[in-house]
């Protein structure tokens, strides 16, 4: 095994926040993604750190069946003992090979938590497909229109609520999304690209979970030969670029990035999920399994919440309307206002708008 090779490499995220205007910025050299942490420039995600992963840009070379190709682009996400969670990135028909994406993104959200735990690893699975457009023609148009408006009301797309959800807006109706999907996976395709990586908060030999671009290959390369700009790969000598292989960029940063200017649109539904998936006996620690039910109660809670300020808005338009409330209706207005005391406010704030 070469020692200068390999699969996984890294620029720290100081090094990629440089000014717009700085003309001379022609890109930062990649350094192993296993390689030791240099806290000069480099910050690990540390231990109640919120965090979020973004797929920033992806690069395809192979070419399979020589033609325009239909690309889907996913990503599943372990974090601890939580349930493995998927979500899809983006589908295009009759895309030209050599093709770089970055603008064109469809979903960027790979996994968001709140609160990052050190002892916890992050496992991030990415995968590119070609998928057979002669047998998934029809469905893959459908599936490429519909796509964006499904993100812009999840925020992203997480296959694994595929049994729970229906319809959930005017333009998208997920449900019908997810199964064309699913179809259009089943069928006969080729695998472009299919690289894991665990990473890991301490520095031991392991992949240090640092903020910054990680940068997956489909073969080991020499990284000191390459450099990243603007989440692109570029080669440090134009005369390397022919063996430039496929590749996927994903960035760690520090918060929690909402999508479309939805907000929570990302923790809510990657929680919703996660909830709905099987709980990993096997990984768990002692205890972890009350802390998923007490997760998932708190769940169920802020849905009845919602339900019941829906409720409540409900009666007081009809009492502000002048509409006569019946005995069981007027009991169950005040018995609301107690409830949602905490609430009230920001109800009636809204309504007098």
């Amino acid at each position: 095994m070469n020692k200068n090779k390999s699969k996984f490499w890294f620029v720290p995220r100081k090094k990629l926040m440089v000014p717009k205007a700085d003309d001379s910025y022609s890109g930062i050299i990649l350094k192993r993604a296993s390689s030791n942490v240099e806290y000069h420039t480099e910050q690990l995600v540390n231990n109640n750190d919120p965090f979020t992963i973004l797929l920033k840009s992806f690069n395809v070379v192979q070419d399979k069946d020589k033609g325009d190709n239909d690309i889907l682009v996913r990503s599943w996400t372990k974090y601890g003992s939580n349930p493995q969670i998927e979500v899809a990135h983006f589908f295009k028909k009759n895309t030209p090979i050599p093709y770089f994406c970055h603008d064109e993104l469809i979903a960027e959200h790979i996994f968001s938590s709140e609160k990052y735990i050190d002892r916890n690893r992050v496992w991030i699975r990415l995968q590119i497909l070609e998928i057979d457009g002669k047998k998934v023609e029809r469905l893959a148009q459908i599936v490429e229109n519909d796509l964006y408006h499904t993100v812009q009301t999840l925020g992203a797309v997480f296959p694994g609520t595929l049994p729970f959800i229906g319809t959930i807006s005017e333009k998208a109706n997920v449900l019908d999304l997810f199964k064309k999907l699913k179809h259009i996976i089943s069928n006969q395709n080729d695998t472009i690209f299919d690289q894991a990586l665990d990473f890991f908060s301490v520095n031991t030999g392991e992949t240090p979970f640092r903020y910054g671009a990680y940068v997956f290959f489909q073969e080991e390369i020499e990284g000191e030969h390459y450099k990243l700009r603007a989440f692109q790969v570029e080669p440090k000598m134009a005369e390397v670029f022919d063996s430039l292989p496929d590749y996927i960029v994903l960035e760690v940063i520090p918060g929690i990035v909402n999508s479309f200017n939805q907000q929570e649109t990302i923790t809510v539904n990657q929680d919703l999920a996660m909830g709905l998936l099987p709980f990993d006996e096997k990984f768990a620690d002692p205890g972890e399994k009350d802390e998923r039910f007490r997760h998932l109660q708190t769940l169920m809670k802020k849905a009845k919440v919602t339900n019941d300020i829906e409720e409540y808005y409900g009666l007081l338009k009809k009492e502000l309307s002048g509409t006569l409330l019946s005995d069981n209706q007027k009991e169950r207005y005040q018995s609301l206002r107690l409830e949602l005391d905490e609430y009230i406010d920001i109800i009636e704030e809204i309504l007098s708008k």
